[in-house]
């Protein structure tokens, strides 16, 4: 598929308007680190919705990846990959012992563990074409 698909305009369109509505969502965040990067505390944030976010991001890139369907799918997701790990940075550098205790269980097992499965059944469980159906859900 091309860089940037010209036989579609619209569909090209709507994917920037969607990408600098995306970036505008990772940037929501930014004020909530700016609070605790002054008061160096996490202020009982919990890092479950950036993990998430971290998560949801490194999935959208390895389908990317299985797929090789479009630029503007690896930007948003390089990016929002970027944000939130500074994120997290931010809050394993400022959460209490029992905070960052509770993150590292979290991304662990979520962000190491389930994103390791995911990748090793798609790799070894499925070839070619049948890989990126089988992480959009479609056999």
């Amino acid at each position: 598929m091309a860089l940037f698909d010209i036989d579609h305009p619209w569909v090209f369109t709507f994917g920037i308007l969607g990408n600098v509505v995306s970036i505008l969502l990772f940037l929501t965040t930014v004020p909530t680190f700016r609070k605790i990067y002054e008061a160096k505390s996490t202020m009982g944030f919990d890092s479950l919705t950036y993990a998430t976010a971290l998560m949801s991001s490194m999935l959208w890139l390895y389908y990317e990846k299985l797929t090789r369907d479009s630029v503007l799918i690896i930007t948003i997701n390089l990016f929002g990959s970027i944000v939130e790990t500074a994120h997290l940075i931010v809050f394993f550098i400022y959460a209490s012992k029992k905070a960052r205790a509770h993150a590292g269980k979290i991304l662990g097992p979520m962000n190491v563990g389930l994103l390791f499965l995911i990748f090793a059944v798609t790799f070894f469980l499925f070839k070619g074409e049948t890989r990126a159906r089988a992480m959009h859900g479609s056999f």
